[in-house]
């Protein structure tokens, strides 16, 4: 049967209309990819493997900073001398990877931290915010009375959850391409595969630079809890929530921690307790001496005040002599991990191994 002029005309319009959409599709797949496209960063040697051209050594501030947040509103004349005032604190190449914000009006703050909330979802990665403002001066983290021109979200690539992945990246991309799409900004980044490659290769560097060490200390018979919380306390330990640890100096994160088993609240007086843990995070440990000798000292301290037998993570007694050998192996590390630059204790290295 042959068809009509009207069946083949709209059988044509059919074609074009499929046809205009296959090429706006197109179109638009190849805008986003020309956003993913930014190169990133070469060199000539791995960052991991060489001192950053730009390195310097960290300040005793540096060492002990917070994380950056949103900064509540102070009184006028503070902030007023504030907002002139420069922050040096940068992105780091070797374990982050920046997206950038480009706003063609100024955005406030507030509004956008609300907005970059949305990236806790996006990835078990934590992230820094870094700012400037439309007058030009650097921040670390938004300020909720100033208006930013740019942002930048430096994601880390590896903690001991594993490397950023190929999901958690698209993620990240989308939650943060739909804030530049609501503000109207540009939006730069790295190559998803390089960034993807970069973070499997760093994760396989701190693989090989994880150490723990612990002792355990069996209670037979078991001992009430607010017992063995004071013996603890009597031996240098101090708690800080519901974690149970020998005092750092300033803000650096506790060398040997203490695990109480089956007591998630310390406050409690009346479980009993059978087994204590101690743990020193080597990587999150600044260096020391004799970091497991001095461990061990409070161990046994601890064992004979608690009348209890003190054993190695695995059960077994410790013998008699081993605390030099550990000791050796530790600073063997401790050499590594400044040669590869992730020396322990170090703000990069605590990002990486949390």
């Amino acid at each position: 049967m042959e068809m009509s002029d009207l069946q083949i005309g709209l059988i044509v319009l059919g074609l074009l209309f499929v046809a205009g959409v296959l090429a706006f599709n197109w179109w638009q797949d190849r805008r986003a990819r020309a956003r993913m496209q930014v190169p990133f960063p070469e060199g000539g040697t791995d960052p991991l493997m060489a001192e950053e051209a730009s390195a310097r050594p960290a300040t005793a501030k540096e060492a002990g900073r917070r994380e950056p947040g949103l900064h509540e509103d102070e009184a006028a004349a503070p902030r007023a001398r504030e907002e002139r005032k420069e922050e040096s604190d940068e992105p780091d190449p070797t374990c982050e990877v920046v997206i950038e914000l480009h706003f063609p009006e100024p955005v406030v703050g507030k509004e956008l931290a609300l907005e970059l909330e949305r990236l806790k979802e996006a990835s078990n990665k934590s992230y820094r915010i870094f700012a400037r403002t439309f007058d030009q001066a650097h921040r670390v983290g938004l300020r909720g009375h100033e208006s930013y021109g740019l942002v930048q979200v430096a994601v880390l690539m590896v903690n001991r959850n594993g490397p950023l992945t190929d999901i958690e990246w698209s993620q990240i991309w989308l939650c943060l391409q739909e804030i530049a799409e609501k503000f109207d900004a540009t939006m730069d980044g790295p190559d998803q595969k390089k960034v993807v490659e970069k973070a499997a290769s760093l994760d396989e560097t701190c693989a090989a630079l994880d150490m723990q060490l612990g002792v355990a200390i069996v209670l037979e018979p078991p001992k009430k809890s607010q017992d063995v919380m004071f013996v603890a306390r009597s031996c240098g330990f101090v708690q800080t929530g519901n974690v149970l640890h020998l005092p750092t100096r300033g803000r650096k994160p506790p060398h040997v921690t203490l695990v109480i088993q089956g007591l998630d609240n310390p406050a409690k007086s009346d479980v009993q307790i059978s087994r204590l843990d101690m743990l020193l995070d080597v990587p999150r440990s600044e260096p020391q001496e004799r970091p497991f000798g001095k461990m061990l000292e409070t161990a046994v301290r601890l064992a004979q005040k608690l009348e209890a037998q003190l054993v190695d993570d695995q059960g077994r007694p410790i013998e008699p002599g081993c605390e030099e050998a550990i000791d050796q192996q530790v600073r063997e590390l401790y050499q590594k991990m400044q040669a590869l630059g992730l020396p322990a204790g170090h703000p990069r290295t605590l990002r990486v191994f949390s």
